[in-house]
């Protein structure tokens, strides 16, 4: 099992109990099970296109670093 998944599962069940047992505003609800949503479908891809997607996402982030250091 990816790491996304169990980081989506792991934060829907977080919510749902607090939800359970305390009294959770209805913004951080929607917010954390929207987010363990995210975390869950983008784990549940297919490896060609996980891959793909982790890949560009590397490359924004390292052109993103250049940029704050040409900066500084």
């Amino acid at each position: 099992m990816r790491t996304e998944v169990k980081i989506g599962l792991g934060l829907f069940a977080m919510v749902t109990a607090l939800k359970h047992f305390f009294s959770v505003p209805e913004f951080f609800s929607g917010l954390s099970i929207g987010l363990s949503l995210f975390f869950m479908i983008f784990g549940l891809f297919p490896e060609n296109f996980y891959q793909k997607v982790k890949r560009n996402q590397t490359q924004k982030l390292s052109y993103l670093k250049k940029i704050l250091r040409i900066n500084q």
